[in-house]
C-alpha cells in the first residue's frame, strides 16, 4: 500500500486572522491516514528542494496567489513560471488535484490571466474538488470542462464545534454595548469590495425611519479607500457600528450571538465560509441565491433577494425586521442545514480520491 503524502499549497495557518478550513480538513485527513505537508512556498522551492520525491500528491487551493503580483507584466511572468512548474511536477509523477474555492480571484485584477490559469489547471489536474453540486455545474460551464467526472463534490464543513458558543444574546450585547431591544443586522468577515458592503450601508440607511435597528460591520480590510468610506458612513450614522479589526477566535461568539440576522450582500460568490459560520451559530441570513448558497441555504433559513431587482436587498432587510418573531425558527433550520456539512464525510471523499489516484487496491 502506497503512503499518501500530500502537499497542501498555498497553506494558511489557522490563527486570529485566517479561515481554519485547511486546518480542520488536514486534521480529518490525517486521521484517515494521509500525511499532509503544509506549504506556503512557491512551487519552484518545492522543485529545487526535491520535495516532489517524498510527496505523491499536490493539492492546490487558492491558485491566484501563485501569480497575482504588483502589475500585469509581473503577474503574467509569474503565471508562466507557475504553469511550467506544474508541468514539471506532473512529469515527475505527482498527481495534481485542485479545490476550486472560487473560480476567479476575488479582486479579479487580471481576468484574462485567471481564465488562462484555471483552464490550464482544469486540463492538467487529475481531479477537481468543489463544495456543492451547483458549484460543479458552474465550474464546468465557466471553464468548459467536458470531463465532468473529474469534478468531485466535497462540501465545506461546518464550524459547530470549532468556535466557542457559550454566551447568550443578552450578555453578548452587554459586552458590545448594544441595546437589548435593538434589531441587529450583522456583516461579519474580511471586508473586500466584491462583498458589497457599501451597497449594504446604502440600503440600511433607507431603513432610517425604523427605531431600535442597527448594523454591525465587523472585520478587517486591506483596502484603505474602502475602509475610510465605511468609517465615514459609520461616523455619520449612530446606528452603524464598524469594528475594524480581525475578530479573535474566542470573540466571534459575541458578534454572532448578539445579531438577529446575518447579511451577506455579496455581488458574486462561489463558496462562503461566512455563511456556514452564521449557520453554525443558528443565524438566519439575507443573501442572493447565488453560488454554493443555492445548495446550503433555502427559504426556511434565509431571505433571498436578486441583485437586478430594484431595492431587492432593502426589501429583504425590511422583511426580516417585519418578521423578526420568526427568525429564531429560521435560525434552527439554518443550524440543521449546517449539521449536514460534516467534515468526516468530506475528508473521506477526498481521501478516497487520493487512494484512487495512487491505484490503491482498497478503493
Amino acid at each position: 500500500m502506497k503512503p499518501i503524502n500530500v502537499i497542501f499549497t498555498p497553506y494558511y495557518k489557522s490563527d486570529r486572522t485566517s479561515n481554519p478550513y485547511q486546518n480542520i480538513l488536514e486534521e480529518h485527513l490525517s486521521k484517515l491516514g494521509a500525511n499532509i505537508e503544509a506549504s506556503d512556498s512557491k512551487l519552484s522551492e518545492l522543485i529545487i528542494k526535491k520535495r516532489w520525491r517524498k510527496n505523491n500528491i499536490l493539492h492546490l487551493h487558492w491558485i491566484h496567489s501563485f501569480y497575482i503580483s504588483r502589475n500585469r507584466l509581473c503577474s503574467s511572468i509569474d503565471l508562466i513560471f507557475f504553469l511550467f512548474e506544474l508541468l514539471f511536477l506532473k512529469a515527475a509523477g505527482m498527481k495534481i488535484v485542485w479545490t476550486a474555492h472560487n473560480i476567479e480571484s476575488h479582486e479579479n485584477k487580471y481576468p484574462a490571466l485567471d481564465k488562462v490559469c484555471r483552464k490550464f489547471i482544469s486540463m492538467i489536474a487529475d481531479n477537481i474538488f468543489v463544495h456543492s453540486k451547483i458549484g460543479k455545474t458552474i465550474l464546468a460551464k465557466k471553464i468548459s470542462i467536458k470531463d465532468t467526472d473529474k469534478i468531485v463534490v466535497a462540501p465545506h464543513g461546518n464550524y459547530i464545534d470549532y468556535y466557542k458558543n457559550e454566551i447568550n444574546k443578552e450578555d453578548a450585547r452587554k459586552i458590545l454595548g448594544i441595546n437589548k431591544k435593538c434589531f441587529v443586522n450583522l456583516f461579519f468577515g474580511r471586508i473586500r469590495d466584491y462583498k458589497g458592503i457599501i451597497e449594504l450601508i446604502e440600503n440600511f440607511k433607507k431603513l432610517g425611519e425604523q427605531k431600535n435597528i442597527a448594523l454591525i460591520i465587523a472585520g478587517k480590510s486591506e483596502n484603505k479607500m474602502l475602509t475610510e468610506t465605511i468609517k465615514k458612513e459609520a461616523s455619520k450614522n449612530r446606528k452603524i457600528k464598524f469594528i475594524e479589526e480581525f475578530i479573535p477566535k474566542d470573540k466571534i461568539q459575541l458578534y454572532m450571538n448578539s445579531a438577529d440576522i446575518v447579511v451577506l450582500p455579496y455581488k458574486k460568490i462561489l463558496t462562503s465560509g461566512s455563511a456556514i459560520l452564521a449557520m453554525s451559530f443558528k443565524k438566519p441570513l439575507i443573501a442572493q441565491n447565488i453560488g454554493d448558497l443555492q445548495d446550503i441555504l433555502n427559504k426556511k433559513c434565509a431571505i433571498f433577494y436578486k441583485s437586478h431587482e430594484k431595492d431587492g436587498m432593502l426589501k429583504a432587510m425590511k422583511k426580516a425586521f417585519k418578521n423578526k418573531n420568526q427568525l429564531n425558527k429560521m435560525g434552527e433550520f439554518s443550524y440543521q442545514n449546517a449539521k449536514k456539512l460534516d467534515w468526516n464525510k468530506t475528508a473521506k471523499k477526498i481521501f478516497l480520491v487520493y487512494r484512487k489516484l495512487l491505484n490503491d487496491s482498497r478503493y
